[in-house]
């Protein structure tokens, strides 16, 4: 998304901070702010070089936002869970600093929001690209008579009969998009190998076929540090200034690893409210804003752009915190559902002119149904977007009279990773 500032974090003063990823891409500035000091973790590590390790810089436009700058770079440093990426220049310490906050980022999202973000990627071995085009081969292939045999020789099972009903092609697609994401390895490679040799599809994306490395990767941009950018979350990880030491800026990173998590769910970011994607990566990161505060702001008017300024992520704290303590699990359910049951977000949405609902500010269905299914009143009964919208005011002086610990949250229990998220995004 755009710019944004994040406030008070709990406990000790230090100095200024900002973190903002997800809708398109996600920045941080700088601004004086409460902040605990974290516990980082000790990594282990060492430096490796792509030419020597033939790794591959993932190369997908569709997501990478501002990491394109790093596809230059040779040199990397490899930990268990994190890949930092950095020019010649910056100091060992940098890239370990950042692999140190990444680590850390990635034990506060299973602390949490009850996700193993790393299992997550290592579930899909190729680019987003891959899975796309994949399904849309098929889906062109399914309209001729040898697409059935094409589908069995690769599924290993006959076209179901429900498919011969479905008649609009963004549906055709989340089908075969679930599938194809369901294909093993040898699966997918058989697939793949057809397309590469399709003379129709002569034209791939250089980015069709990369193999991801499974663990979140940092890209280390120093041309942030003259602007008032301090991350951007991504598909595979995040792009961030170099010119930060402070502990404190591992909740940046924490936030941004949140939109990491969202994209590996949604297609297009853009189409679900910004409120919710900056909010619940406020959420994970541990910024408790004060809830009585919820009168000087109205976030659910920001659905796509912001109106409210720079006390706009605190507002969508309040939000988010609110529906994740009425409804426990409240963020994670709704990527969940918007991934299982949504359709808006596995089409190229810019051919489906009805599907921008970015463009209208206005909630997409898709969105819309998932907060439907989960969200709840203080007093447990059902709650709907539109009575959210109506009622929030009176909602969260509610929730603050009946919920005296309303911030405290925690999650024991990791989510089931073997459900099928969408590994697309804006």
């Amino acid at each position: 998304m755009d710019l944004v500032k994040l406030v008070s974090l709990p406990v000790i003063a230090l100095s200024f901070l900002i973190g903002c990823g997800g809708g398109s891409s996600n920045s941080s500035q700088t601004t004086n702010n409460e902040e605990s000091v974290p516990e980082l973790p000790s990594v282990q590590g060492e430096f490796k070089s792509k030419k020597d390790s033939g790794f591959v810089f993932p190369t997908n436009l569709i997501s990478m936002y501002a990491s394109n700058k790093c596809q230059r770079y040779d040199r990397y440093y490899e930990t268990e869970n994190v890949l930092v990426f950095g020019s010649a220049v910056p100091t060992a310490e940098l890239f370990e600093r950042f692999a140190t906050w990444t680590e850390f980022g990635l034990t506060e999202l299973k602390q949490k929001m009850g996700v193993d973000l790393v299992a997550l990627q290592q579930k899909y071995s190729f680019s987003l690209e891959t899975y796309l085009t994949a399904a849309k081969y098929l889906q062109e292939q399914l309209g001729h008579f040898e697409g059935n045999m094409l589908y069995q020789q690769i599924t290993g099972e006959e076209l179901p009969l429900s498919y011969e009903d479905i008649t609009s092609f963004p549906e055709q697609q989340k089908f075969l998009y679930k599938k194809v994401r369901q294909l093993s390895l040898v699966q997918l490679n058989t697939l793949i190998k057809i397309i590469q040799e399709d003379s129709a599809y002569s034209k791939l994306s250089a980015s069709f076929a990369q193999a991801l490395p499974g663990k979140p990767i940092v890209c280390l941009n120093p041309a942030y540090n003259s602007s008032d950018l301090w991350a951007t979350g991504n598909l595979v990880g995040y792009t961030a200034r170099t010119n930060d030491a402070r502990p404190s800026s591992a909740y940046i990173v924490t936030h941004e690893l949140t939109h990491t998590l969202q994209h590996q769910y949604v297609t297009y970011l853009s189409q679900v409210d910004r409120w919710f994607l900056e909010g619940s990566a406020e959420y994970a990161m541990g910024h408790e804003p004060d809830p009585n505060n919820h009168t000087k702001g109205y976030p659910l008017d920001d659905k796509y752009q912001s109106v409210l300024g720079s006390n706009s992520y605190s507002h969508y704290g309040i939000a988010v915190t609110y529906l994740e303590g009425t409804s426990p699990g409240f963020t994670m359910n709704v990527l969940k559902h918007i991934a299982d049951h949504g359709i808006y977000h596995v089409v190229e949405y810019g051919d489906y002119s009805e599907y921008e609902y970015d463009k209208f500010n206005q909630p997409n269905p898709d969105f819309r149904a998932a907060f439907n299914a989960y969200a709840k009143r203080p007093d447990g009964s059902a709650l709907t977007y539109a009575d959210f919208e109506s009622e929030y005011h009176e909602l969260i002086d509610q929730w603050i009279a009946i919920s005296p610990t309303a911030l405290s949250r925690s999650s024991s229990q990791l989510i089931d990773t073997n459900s099928e998220p969408f590994l697309l995004e804006r």
